[in-house]
């Protein structure tokens, strides 16, 4: 028989049994919305979660401080690293370390004003030193260099400062968020030698500063401003009068190749330091997300069994009961080969209806559901414009799953229809 007669045999089996595929139609287009739905979720959080932290954090970067102690939300131990305590030289003689990068802090109160947030606010910081080098060159700020007299410090913030201030902060006070190119450019006032909860004592020394926002960056420490070191140095001097040795926050390793890194990190230990690598959470974020995916492949697995299983089971009762038809359509000439395509065609039918039917009003809510977190997230220095994938290949995919478990579903029925005696068929017809 040529294909458009099998076609019209396989719609004119349709027509009898329309009702009874209702339920393998809605199954389909339950797992195929369902895998639309699961696919972007899952995409998505790679690409915010994992890509956003993956592509700022070099994994060749180990963070060196003195051993603390986490008990619960506190931090036991030593926050700074002593100059004199040779800490530098000891990391540097380490096999495998290219580098030795110090973020030196000062001890003394700073705190800083200005119009950040489109309203004038002061508050209290940390102040940072580091070099240019501490940034990796792709990173690097422009301008953060020594100033001219009379222009303002070069200064860079952190890109978690801004999340944070973005999700939590901005949000209870209905403030808008920040964005980091909003940031650029920006001055602010730095007070050096007083703060809110340290105010200068009578006598004191203090002064203020003009800097200058050039750069944001995932490196710097959270809790304040960072600066180009030899302004850190000067500052330190003039507070102490020599008198007292600077201070180090934090001491930043660059290990030659990532293959050296968890070698480096044990020698690191060995010193009774603890390191710490600036892409733990990016890691941590990977894990769970590879969990999320495992998660993902499972359940849709699930959702495709059960469509098929429904498939299946409709298509063979169909046979069952539609034995003399099928006997009928042997006798007037139909091959073996012809009922199978019927009975494939059918499935094919079920798994591009339920397919379409299920993808259309899945993507009309993953469009709503994009356009609603956009709307309600904060504005996190890392967040898409789009956090949810919604693409034309997503929908190719669930569409292809759909039909293929459909067809896989109905190749027994369809080999079980093939395989029907017309004889014995037409013979209980008469009977």
């Amino acid at each position: 028989m040529i294909f458009q007669n099998v076609w019209a045999l396989a719609r004119k089996s349709f027509s009898f049994t329309r009702t009874a595929t209702i339920s393998p139609l809605l199954s389909v287009a339950m797992a195929s919305g369902a895998s639309l739905l699961l696919l972007s979720l899952v995409i998505g959080v790679r690409r915010v979660g994992v890509g956003g932290l993956l592509s700022t954090l070099p994994i060749t970067r180990l963070v060196v401080g003195p051993k603390q102690v986490d008990l619960l939300f506190l931090r036991l131990g030593s926050s700074t690293v002593s100059m004199e305590s040779s800490a530098i030289d000891s990391l540097r003689n380490i096999d495998g370390v290219a580098a030795v990068w110090p973020e030196m802090v000062l001890t003394m109160p700073t705190s800083l004003t200005g119009n950040l947030i489109g309203t004038p606010f002061s508050t209290d910081c940390a102040t940072y030193g580091v070099p240019l080098e501490f940034f990796p060159p792709e990173q690097r700020p422009s301008g953060f260099s020594r100033a001219k007299t009379g222009e303002p410090i070069p200064a860079v913030l952190s890109l978690q400062l801004i999340d944070l201030y973005n999700s939590g902060f901005a949000g209870a006070q209905n403030l808008p968020g920040l964005s980091p190119k909003a940031l650029l450019g920006r001055h602010f006032n730095l007070f050096l030698g007083t703060s809110s909860f340290f105010p200068s004592p009578p006598g004191g020394k203090t002064k203020w500063v003009r800097c200058k926002i050039v750069g944001l960056s995932d490196l710097v420490s959270v809790t304040g401003v960072t600066v180009p070191e030899t302004y850190a140095k000067e500052w330190h001097e003039w507070y102490y009068d020599g008198a007292e040795s600077p201070k180090f926050s934090s001491l930043h390793v660059v290990v030659e190749s990532s293959e050296q890194v968890a070698t480096v990190r044990k020698e690191i230990e060995a010193l009774g330091l603890q390191a710490r690598s600036p892409g733990e959470m990016a890691e941590k974020v990977a894990l769970v997300s590879r969990y999320l995916s495992f998660a993902t492949a499972v359940l849709m697995g699930l959702l495709l069994l059960l469509a098929g299983m429904g498939t299946a089971n409709t298509l063979g009762l169909e046979v069952t009961f539609q034995a003399q038809r099928i006997g009928l359509y042997r006798a007037l000439g139909a091959s073996r080969k012809d009922v199978t395509r019927i009975y494939l065609l059918r499935a094919v039918w079920i798994g591009v209806s339920g397919a379409i039917a299920g993808l259309i009003p899945a993507a009309v809510l993953l469009l709503i559901a994009d356009s609603l977190l956009v709307r309600v997230l904060p504005a996190l220095a890392r967040l898409p414009s789009s956090p949810l994938a919604i693409s034309p290949f997503l929908m190719l995919i669930s569409c292809v799953l759909a039909i293929t478990a459909s067809v896989v579903a109905g190749l027994g029925p369809a080999v079980k229809a093939s395989r029907v005696d017309p004889v014995v068929a037409l013979r209980r017809q008469e009977t």
